[in-house]
């Protein structure tokens, strides 16, 4: 069964900790007692889904910025995270994120879309404790002052360097059974943080498909959390199977045509920027813009992607302006 496993020796005292994360016992002592005046909320953000309500995300500052960082590449550098988990992990060898994600359902015939809920406001300092004692197998003491330290005002802040890794753990003792379960009747399980993915490579019904659903269900509702019950979406090869707005029917993941051809037409808008006389620090920032979508686009679409590479680079800024850069946008 694939499950997430912890590879060092559980942590047994506050000291043992401090010495871990490089710090003096009794400043990590008092930083997890304070902890919740280190972090800034950033400005409300509209969710990315298009529902309704804002996403808060919060700003860490020093000390314990560097006491997170700290805590991640001391600890969860060294979990091994099963393959199915695809979000905010850290892995040189098979590097995830939501292209990889959306490829491994690539070409599927069947594809079920869920979505939790509320994700991170409903990770819980019990979750979190839970996750450093029983999963990590840490005593008490090192527990608690961890939860202190990764949490804020009884939940996992969105921002935080542990709150990705702290959300890939919050299954850890029911997602391994229900991804075994899929697997055995060869369906592909995948999440990827808040969202989670089952397709399949044959047909499958009405009823089947009602049970890969209450089995998702039962998982977040078992351990504090709710679906999204109006995000659910099924989707078959009859049409257009969309993940993460990449389409997948072809066996691979491919931009859409629209966001093919807006990505065209922002660089003639360059193209045309560039004989404008803008300022340069105002073209700057265009033009830095639109090479991201370029290279975003080279990722799916490479021969395509070269050609506006061509055309960028006979516009580059320092090729259409004479004097020096734009501080902020100096490489450095």
């Amino acid at each position: 069964m694939n499950r997430s496993t912890y590879k060092n020796k559980p942590i047994e005292t506050i000291d043992e900790l401090a010495s871990i994360l490089g710090f003096e016992l009794d400043v990590l002592i008092e930083i997890s007692h304070s902890a919740r005046i280190y972090y800034f909320p950033n400005k409300p953000k509209p969710k990315s889904d298009g529902q309704k309500g804002t996403r808060q995300t919060y700003r860490v500052a020093q000390p314990l910025r560097d006491i997170q960082e700290n805590i991640k590449n001391a600890i969860f550098y060294n979990v091994e995270f099963p393959f199915y988990l695809q979000g905010g992990i850290k892995d040189v060898r098979n590097p995830r994120d939501y292209v990889r994600n959306a490829s491994l359902h690539a070409g599927n015939r069947v594809v079920v879309k869920e979505d939790i809920a509320d994700f991170f406001p409903s990770i819980t300092a019990k979750h979190v404790f839970r996750i450093w004692k029983d999963f990590f197998g840490f005593s008490r003491d090192v527990s608690k002052v961890l939860t202190n330290l990764t949490t804020y005002k009884g939940i996992v802040p969105q921002g935080a360097k542990t709150s990705s890794y702290i959300a890939n753990l919050v299954f850890w003792d029911k997602e391994p059974e229900l991804e075994s379960d899929m697997r055995s009747n060869s369906l592909t399980y995948t999440r990827l943080i808040d969202d989670v993915t089952v397709s399949a490579k044959r047909y499958v019904n009405k009823s089947e498909l009602q049970q890969i659903t209450e089995a998702v269900y039962r998982m977040m509702l078992s351990s504090g959390f709710r679906p999204k019950r109006r995000k659910r979406r099924v989707m078959t090869s009859g049409s257009r199977i969309s993940i993460h707005n990449l389409n997948t029917n072809s066996g691979s993941s491919t931009l859409s045509r629209q966001d093919r051809s807006k990505i065209r037409s922002d660089v003639k808008k360059c193209e045309n920027s560039a004989k404008s006389g803008l300022n340069r620090e105002v073209y700057e920032k265009v033009f830095a813009s639109v090479r991201g979508r370029v290279a975003h686009l080279a990722r799916f679409h490479p021969g395509q992607a070269r050609k506006y590479v061509e055309r960028l680079e006979l516009i580059k800024p320092d090729k259409i302006y004479e004097g020096p850069k734009s501080p902020a946008l100096e490489s450095p």
